[in-house]
């Protein structure tokens, strides 16, 4: 697959066969072994360090098939925005990739308004973006495509779900998603698709709360950055030296790690994720709601002991709805069962409005510092953080997620502060504005809950009552 035999423009009756290395003889080993086993798998899923020649490989095969492929099919690049896809796949490997055509005689057409490139007689490659996905729902004339930096797609797994997997079925395109780790987030999840080794920490959820496991179709590699022999790798090892050990191990080693500048650093799966257990009667019972449109609007289910330990028991995410769709859902969940009370955003007024005109209601969540919103959300966030500490004298927290909550899970590993424009200079700590529906949520309850109970925590959590402080 490394190289492909073309004509050129040739006279009448005449037909001239060049043969085109599309690497360039900078092929690297793990480029190798991926395409040794190209015929067994069709969703080839690449977690690769920086620098490691993943776009490279991206890129050379999609050219490759649409230089070759006599069916006239659309093989694509889509990267996580299409400007991004313009100025790193377009303006550089693609540049490259032509003057190579021109130099063998190759023939093609290149349209640089649709970002496309048309092999007369074969078939056309094309550079997008996720962020212009629903222009892509209904495809039916892809050969393969490649989903690269996947980790940082917008909306990535609804992109999957409804968009790229149903316009693979025609003529069984193949894939690869590729991408550099970002925590615990949708592409790994897919990496977890193709682990049939086992190489990959951590466990990934699917949207029923199951542990992922590795399915026939998918097959996933890691590669470091140091795989690339083309690159100097004193260079990777200076970079060792400045980065944290997490931030390293995910950008040139390929690893799964927490986000660098995780708000939620105190959460861990070992002890805040439980199995179901069936709620008492004498539990205290509470909803939280974030509303939303093209986002999720997000209902959770809480209860609380007699110890004041608080248990997220159930959860509802669901974006692209309207609101009666949304109330009836969470109104025949909660059934007959009696609750204290459902706190939601103070601010979306009319919501609460249209909730309550259908029997749902919704108490504004208390709002201790008004007028002041970032400081507010910074309350919310460390009570919540607070509520996950372990106890010295326990030995455990006070907050446990019931492990159906695979939304809230994966928010909580993946919610990060937003990166300061510049070092050194003293900014306000601002949450990055992303995987935090179901977090404002479990915020509005947490910020009310203990406003009205700081009292009955504290007594029940006597060697640490500085946390729930006001």
């Amino acid at each position: 697959m490394n190289s492909s035999t073309q004509s050129t423009s040739p006279s009448p009756g005449e037909t001239i066969q060049r043969e085109v290395d599309v690497y360039r003889g900078q092929i690297v080993p793990w480029h190798k072994l991926v395409l040794k086993e190209w015929n067994n798998y069709p969703y080839k899923v690449l977690a690769i360090g920086r620098k490691g020649r993943k776009t490279t490989f991206d890129v050379n095969e999609l050219f490759y098939d649409a230089m070759t492929d006599k069916r006239g099919l659309t093989y694509p690049y889509i990267a996580p925005t299409r400007t991004q896809g313009k100025e790193i796949v377009w303006d550089d490997h693609v540049a490259k990739l032509l003057l190579l055509c021109k130099q063998n005689g190759i023939p093609y057409k290149v349209n640089n308004t649709e970002l496309s490139i048309k092999f007369p007689g074969y078939s056309k490659f094309t550079v997008d973006g996720s962020d212009n996905i629903e222009s892509l729902r209904g495809k039916s004339d892809w050969g393969g495509v490649v989903l690269d930096e996947f980790s940082v797609w917008k909306k990535p797994q609804y992109a999957w779900d409804e968009v790229i997997e149903p316009n693979l079925l025609v003529h069984h395109a193949w894939v690869i998603i590729s991408g550099t780790p970002k925590g615990y987030n949708s592409f790994h999840a897919m990496v977890k698709l193709g682990d049939h080794d086992g190489m990959i920490e951590g466990d990934a959820f699917n949207a029923e709360g199951k542990i992922i496991k590795p399915n026939k179709n998918f097959k996933s590699y890691r590669h470091t950055s140091y795989e690339n022999p083309f690159i100097d790798h004193d260079w990777i090892d200076d970079k060792r030296e400045r980065l944290t050990e997490a931030a390293f191990n995910e950008e040139y080693l390929a690893r799964f790690e927490k986000y660098t500048g995780l708000i939620y650093k105190e959460f861990n799966r070992e002890h805040h994720v439980i199995p179901p257990r069936d709620i008492p009667p004498s539990w205290t019972r509470f909803g939280a709601m974030d509303f939303g449109a093209e986002n999720p609007t997000v209902h959770l289910w809480i209860a609380v002991d007699q110890d004041y330990n608080i248990y997220v028991y159930d959860e509802y995410y669901q974006a692209r709805q309207s609101s009666p769709f949304h109330i009836n859902v969470i109104k025949t969940k909660w059934g007959i069962t009696p609750y204290e009370a459902i706190w939601g955003d103070p601010s979306a007024a009319q919501a609460i409005l249209d909730y309550g005109n259908e029997g749902l209601y919704i108490t504004p969540a208390v709002k201790v510092i008004p007028g002041d919103e970032p400081s507010w959300i910074r309350s919310g966030i460390d009570k919540t953080s607070q509520l996950l500490k372990i106890s010295s004298k326990f030995g455990k927290p006070k907050l446990f997620i019931f492990n159906n909550c695979v939304n809230l899970i994966r928010e909580f590993e993946s919610y990060k502060w937003l990166e300061q424009k510049q070092e050194g200079i003293n900014e306000k700590d601002i949450p990055f504005k992303a995987n935090d529906h179901a977090l404002d949520a479990l915020r509005y309850f947490v910020i009310s809950f203990c406003q009205g109970h700081i009292g009955d925590v504290l007594a029940n959590w006597p060697d640490e009552g500085k946390y729930i402080g006001q």
